[in-house]
């Protein structure tokens, strides 16, 4: 997990134009950025 910033703001026209890699384990892996949160605490997304 990680965090972008961009001086104009990130948006999501900038996200999908955008790659991203993590490092992992000194290997750069690919990642997929969102404005939404991934951690869903309250189980929504699994309890629909």
């Amino acid at each position: 997990m990680g965090y972008v910033s961009h001086p104009e703001g990130v948006t999501v026209q900038w996200l999908a134009n955008s790659k991203f890699e993590i490092e992992v384990a000194w290997e750069k892996v690919p990642a997929t950025a969102s404005l939404t949160p991934f951690y869903d605490p309250a189980n929504i997304r699994i309890k629909g």
